[in-house]
């Protein structure tokens, strides 16, 4: 059994007394809040009130919610009942030396047995992470190299209501530093199975760019096609290199993987022209510089794919990048889009950092767990 809550009282005893879950063969709950300066405090109170199960926090930068749609400051969740098995782990130093916690999670698989050479579709693996620590891809290339791409991951990067200054990931009431969080679910001892979409609002054109000059560690483009970053990527729009800033969001980069794009987003243009991202592009990679679809149509596609591969969904889990979010507000098109996802299914999630799907770190887009039958 799945079941999703909400809780939007305005005191910490108020959202904590809101959330009302059977605690009968209550196994483990995921909440979302960005109430911030409370987080701690809810994390407590909520292990302390559920201390039977296993709880894992994110502070937000806004939540999702069936019956309340988009809001603030409040709290949602899921809870997994009975049957449903999982493994927590939890990626430490993960600004340092993330690879010293890769043989804890590899001894806690296989003390399970699930350390595995192929998944099936009742499994999934869902990463936590910071969201301002840029360490995402660091922390995915040690979950990949343990489960060599054989088990869906997906994710998504902590906010903190939009404040840009810190983010947290609580485990049992308890605030991690410096830590991502692991989750694999199993699904084997039920009748329902697991599905990821992503949803992206862009759409490649045939402006295609070299990426021929970084810094990965630090997420910093310097050349395009062996020019100047922000010189060329002005210069393949057509527009006035000191306008660029208006454009970023408008088109971003995307790569190409398995006909999959995957979208990389610049944060801002230095002085030295060149861009700092919001993720990670390695050089002598081909990018396509995107545009704007209508992002209704790009739900609707998703939406019907949902309906062809399940029966029923009982459950959907939702990661939705802050920017898609603001643009969605921007073309008063949200009470819309919670409405499609409301005809498919109960969900609950939450607006983040970034986000991370079979693998890869990406932003500006919208990941969906679909549990069902």
């Amino acid at each position: 059994m799945i079941k999703n809550f909400f809780s939007n009282e305005n005191s910490v005893e108020g959202i904590v007394e809101g959330v009302e879950l059977e605690k009968k063969d209550l196994k483990l709950i995921l909440f979302f809040t960005s109430n911030i300066e409370n987080f701690k405090e809810i994390s407590e109170k909520l292990s302390k009130k559920y201390i039977e199960s296993e709880i894992i926090g994110i502070t937000t930068a806004g939540e999702l919610h069936n019956e309340a749609g988009i809001i603030k400051r409040a709290i949602t969740g899921i809870a997994f009942y009975e049957n449903i098995d999982y493994i927590i782990s939890l990626i430490e130093d993960v600004k340092n030396l993330p690879i010293l916690s890769r043989q804890k999670i590899i001894n806690k698989f296989k003390e399970k047995k699930y350390l595995k050479s192929e998944y099936s579709n009742k499994e999934i693996g869902i990463l936590f992470n910071e969201g301002l620590s840029e360490t995402e891809e660091n922390v995915l290339s040690i979950i990949n190299s343990i489960f060599k791409n054989k088990l869906e991951i997906i994710g998504g990067s902590g906010g903190d209501n939009c404040k840009f200054e810190k983010t947290y990931l609580s485990l049992n009431g308890k605030i991690l530093e410096n830590t991502s969080i692991f989750l694999y679910l199993n699904f084997e001892k039920t009748n329902l199975k697991v599905k990821t979409y992503k949803d992206v609002m862009y759409k490649k054109t045939d402006i295609k760019t070299k990426v021929t000059k970084t810094d990965l560690d630090n997420r910093i483009i310097y050349e395009l096609d062996n020019k100047k970053a922000s010189e060329r990527y002005a210069e393949l729009l057509g527009i006035n290199e000191n306008r660029l800033n208006e454009y970023l969001q408008k088109h971003p980069l995307g790569r190409s993987i398995l006909d999959d794009i995957y979208i990389s987003t610049a944060f801002s243009i230095n002085t030295d022209k060149s861009m700092k991202m919001y993720t990670k592009i390695p050089e002598n990679i081909v990018v396509n510089i995107l545009e704007k679809k209508n992002p209704l149509d790009s739900q609707k596609h998703v939406l019907e794919n949902i309906k062809k591969d399940f029966k029923k969904v009982n459950m959907m889990f939702i990661v939705q990048c802050i920017l898609t979010e603001l643009n969605y507000r921007k073309t008063n098109i949200e009470k819309e889009f919670i409405n499609n996802l409301k005809s498919i299914s109960k969900f609950s999630g939450f607006l983040s950092y970034g986000e991370q799907y079979k693998g890869i770190h990406l932003n500006q887009s919208i990941i969906m767990l679909c549990i069902g039958e």
